[in-house]
C-alpha cells in the first residue's frame, strides 16, 4: 500500500502495471482456499509453462548458461518463495483492490492486433490474450504475464476524459508495439538479405578462381591474389554452411521445445514429467562448434569483406585475360575432389614457373628450390604433380628421387652415369630430419660437375634451416585452415550429395571435421566412411567415438591424437571398431609409407573402423589408405590390440585386507584415542601386515 500512496503523490496520468499470472485454481475460487495440492500443482504447472517458453528463448550454443543462470538465480528463488506463501494474504490482493483510485483503461483492438502480430514473430506456442481488459501474453493458452492500463479517478472528470486518455495510452502502445516489431523484422530480413548477397558473392568468386585455375599465370603478384581470393571463397562458404546449420537447428529445437501437437490441457501428472525433461531438452540441441549470438554480426562482417575483396579483383579478372589458357583442364572438381590436389594450386604453379625458368646465364649454378611444411601435408605430391604437368614433363632428361642417406655414396654411381651427356636433370631430394651441412655441400658441388645446364634441384623437408640452401624463395606449407579443411571434408564426406538437403548430416560433418583437426589421412579415410552411409545415427555414432579418442588424450596427454602421431607415438584407441561390438582397446602407430607390393592383402582401416574384417592376431597391419592421386602412396600402420587389465588376486586380497583393517580400526578405536600421537603410523603398518599375512595363510590353508 506503501508504494500505491507514492504513485498516487506523483499524480500520473498513466499507471502501466505488468502482473504475473501464478496461479488460476478455479473460477471463483480462492487461493487461499484451496487445497495445498491443488494449490501445488496449478502453481507446477504454471512453472512448467515458464521454463519450457525460456527454453525456447535460450535456444543457440551459447545462451545455455544463460538459461541456467536465469533458472538458478531468477525463477529457482521465485518458485520457493511463491509456494511458501500459501494460505497468506498477500495471495488475494488483486488489481482493482490494490489501486484503489484509479480505474482501468481499454485497450483497441489495434493495439491487440500488434501485439498479436509481434508475438508471432518468436516461437509458434506464444500467444496474446484479452480478457477484463488486460492484455496477456499466453505460453500454449496459459497466461504468463499481464499487462494492464490504469488512470487516476477524479471527482471533476471532463466529458469525453475517458475516452481522450484510452486513446493516448493506445497510441503509446502501439508506437512501442510497432517499433519492436519493426526491429525484429528488420533484423530477420538483414540475415536473410546478408545471406543471400553472401551467395552471390561466393557465385562471383567460386566462376574467377576456377577460371583463374585453368589459366597459365606466370606473374607471381597474381598468383598470390589467387591465393587470397580462394582462402576468401573458402572462409565465406564455411560461414554460410555454419548459418544455414544453425537456422536448421535453431527452428527443430523450437519444435522440440514448444511441442505444437500437444494440449495445453494436461493433467498433473503428465505436468510433473515435463517438468522433470524440462533441463535436459537442451542438452539434445545440436549446434556447430562455435557459433553464438554474434553469428549475424559474423556473416555481416565476412560479407562486407569479401564485397570488398572482390571489388579488388577487377585488375586481376582483366589480366587474367590475357593469361593462355592451359591445353588440359585441371579435373579439380567438387564430385571428384578425392582424385585431385586439394588447395594447392596456387604453389604447384610456383613450382612449375621455377622448373620452367631459364636462368642459365644470370645463375650459372643449379637452381635450388627450398619446400618446407609439416609431415604429412603433401609436400611430395606437390613436387609430383608440378612434374606431371604437360609444360614441364620433357623439359628434363632424367628426374631423380633421393633420401638424404643417399647423398653420401649409394646414388653417386647413378650420378656418374651422366657425366659427359651434360643431360638437363631435376633431382628432388626428401630430408626427414636436419641436414647434414657437410654432407649437402659435398654432394651439392658433386652435382655442379655432374648434371648439365638447367638442371634443378627441390629440397623437401620439414625445419625451417631448409631455407637457407636454396637460391629461390621457398615455398611453405601449412595445413588446411578451419575453413579450408571443411570445404575439402565436405565433399569427401556428401560426395554427389547436397549438404544443403541434409542439414543434420551436414551440422554433424561439421563438428566431425573439427575434432579431425585438419588431418588429410582422417578426412579421406572417414570421408569415404561417411559417403558410403549417409544416416543421421551413424555418423551421431561416428563422432561419439572420435569425440571419446580425442577427449582421453587430451586428458591424459595434454595433446590431440593427430599430434601423437605426427611425432610417430602410438594412439590409444578405446576400441578397434568405431562401429559395431568390438569393445577391445588396441594401440596404433608407426604410420609409414608402404614399399612395393606391402600394402597387398592387407585390411583396410575401413573394415577394422566398421567392425567387417578385424585379424585375430594380436599385431597387425593395416592399410590406412591408398592415396587416388601421383605419387600415388599407401599407408600403412601397426595395430597391436590391448589385453583387458586385470588385478592379480593376491593384489586383491591386500585392497581388501587394507579396507578391512581401516574399518575395523575405526569400529574399534574411539576417534580420539585413533588420531592420538600414541597411534604412530609405523603400528598401524604393522597392525595391517599382520592382518595380511594371517589373511594369507588362511587363504593358503
Amino acid at each position: 500500500m506503501l508504494l500505491v500512496e507514492c504513485v498516487k503523490k506523483l499524480q500520473p496520468k498513466l499507471v502501466v502495471i505488468v502482473e504475473e499470472e501464478l496461479v488460476r485454481i478455479r473460477k471463483g475460487a480462492s487461493p487461499s482456499q484451496a487445497s495445498f495440492v491443488e494449490f501445488f500443482f496449478e502453481a507446477l504447472h504454471h512453472f512448467i509453462m515458464v521454463f519450457e517458453s525460456l527454453a525456447s528463448c535460450f535456444s543457440g550454443g551459447k545462451n545455455r548458461a544463460c538459461l541456467r543462470l536465469v533458472q538458478k538465480d531468477m525463477v529457482g528463488p521465485k518458485i520457493q518463495d511463491f509456494v511458501g506463501q500459501y494460505g497468506a494474504d498477500t495471495l488475494e490482493a488483486s488489481a482493482p483492490k490494490v489501486l484503489e483510485g484509479f480505474m482501468s483503461c481499454e485497450l483497441s483492438a489495434c493495439n491487440i492486433a500488434q501485439a498479436r502480430m509481434l508475438v508471432g514473430l518468436f516461437s509458434r506456442s506464444f500467444g496474446v490474450a484479452h480478457e477484463k481488459g488486460r492484455l496477456q501474453l499466453c505460453w500454449k493458452s496459459r497466461p504468463l504475464i499481464s499487462v494492464s492500463v490504469w488512470s487516476p479517478v477524479r471527482k471533476e472528470r471532463r466529458l469525453g476524459m475517458d475516452a481522450l486518455i484510452s486513446a493516448i495510452a493506445g497510441d503509446l502502445v502501439s508506437r512501442f508495439i510497432s517499433f519492436v516489431a519493426q526491429s525484429c523484422c528488420s533484423h530477420t530480413q538483414d540475415d536473410d538479405d546478408n545471406r543471400r548477397r553472401l551467395e552471390r558473392v561466393l557465385l562471383r568468386m567460386h566462376t574467377v578462381v576456377e577460371e583463374a585455375e585453368g589459366r597459365c599465370i606466370t606473374n607471381r603478384g597474381m598468383l598470390l591474389q589467387l591465393k587470397m581470393l580462394a582462402e576468401g571463397m573458402y572462409v565465406g562458404d564455411y560461414m554460410l554452411d555454419k548459418f544455414k546449420i544453425q537456422v536448421v537447428e535453431e527452428d527443430r529445437v523450437e519444435g522440440e521445445v514448444s511441442h505444437p501437437n500437444r494440449s495445453p490441457a494436461k493433467s498433473t501428472f503428465n505436468a510433473a514429467k515435463r517438468l522433470r525433461f524440462a533441463s535436459v531438452t537442451s542438452k539434445d540441441i545440436l549446434v556447430p562448434f562455435g557459433f553464438g549470438t554474434s553469428s549475424a554480426v559474423n556473416l555481416k562482417n565476412i560479407l562486407e569483406s569479401l564485397e570488398a575483396k572482390i571489388e579488388d579483383m577487377r585488375e586481376f579478372v582483366m589480366l587474367l585475360g590475357s593469361c593462355p589458357r592451359l591445353s588440359r583442364q585441371p579435373y579439380s572438381t567438387y564430385l571428384f575432389m578425392d582424385k585431385c590436389m586439394f588447395g594447392r594450386h596456387t604453389e604447384k604453379e610456383q613450382v612449375v614457373n621455377f622448373l620452367l625458368c631459364n636462368d642459365t646465364h644470370d645463375f650459372p649454378g643449379l637452381g635450388i628450390l627450398p619446400i618446407i611444411g609439416p609431415h604429412r601435408v603433401g609436400k611430395k605430391t606437390l613436387v609430383q604433380h608440378a612434374c606431371k604437368d604437360e609444360r614441364v614433363y620433357n623439359c628434363f632428361s632424367h628426374v631423380l628421387l633421393l633420401k638424404e642417406g643417399d647423398l653420401k655414396n649409394k646414388n653417386r654411381e647413378l650420378a656418374s652415369n651422366l657425366k659427359g651427356a651434360s643431360v638437363k636433370c631435376l633431382f628432388i631430394i626428401e630430408f626427414s630430419r636436419g641436414v647434414d651441412e657437410a654432407s649437402w655441400t659435398d654432394f651439392k658441388s658433386y652435382l655442379q660437375t655432374v648434371a648439365g645446364a638447367g638442371s634443378k634441384i627441390i629440397l623437401i623437408g620439414r625445419t625451417q634451416e631448409l631455407a637457407k640452401f636454396g637460391t629461390a624463395l621457398p615455398i611453405w606449407l601449412k595445413s588446411l585452415s578451419q575453413e579450408e579443411y571443411w570445404y575439402f571434408f565436405k565433399a569427401l564426406a556428401f560426395g554427389s550429395m547436397y549438404p544443403d538437403e541434409h542439414p543434420r548430416l551436414a551440422s554433424l560433418g561439421m563438428q566431425i571435421a573439427t575434432e579431425l583437426k585438419g588431418s588429410f589421412l582422417g578426412a579421406n579415410i572417414l570421408g569415404e566412411i561417411l559417403r558410403a552411409n549417409p544416416n543421421t545415427q551413424f555418423w551421431r555414432n561416428i563422432l561419439s567415438s572420435i569425440r571419446e579418442l580425442v577427449q582421453k588424450h587430451s586428458s591424459s596427454f595434454g595433446v590431440h591424437p593427430e599430434d601423437l602421431l605426427e611425432r610417430n607415438s602410438p594412439v590409444d584407441f578405446p576400441k578397434v571398431a568405431f562401429v559395431g561390438d568390438q569393445g577391445q582397446g588396441c594401440m596404433v602407430y608407426d604410420i609409414r609409407e608402404a614399399g612395393p607390393g606391402q600394402a597387398e592383402q592387407l585390411p583396410s582401416s575401413q573394415e577394422v573402423l566398421m567392425g567387417g574384417q578385424i585379424p585375430v592376431e594380436e599385431k597387425f597391419d593395416v592399410l590406412l589408405w591408398k592415396s587416388r592421386i601421383p605419387p600415388y602412396c599407401s599407408y600403412i600402420a601397426t595395430y597391436e590390440k590391448q589385453k583387458p587389465q586385470r588385478i592379480s588376486k593376491k593384489r586383491k586380497d591386500v585392497a581388501a585386507v587394507l579396507i578391512y583393517t581401516a574399518w575395523n580400526l575405526w569400529k574399534e578405536r574411539n576417534k580420539r584415542v585413533f588420531w592420538q600421537q600414541s597411534a604412530q603410523p609405523q603400528q598401524i603398518v604393522h597392525m595391517i601386515k599382520e592382518e595380511t599375512r594371517n589373511r594369507e595363510m588362511a587363504h593358503n590353508r
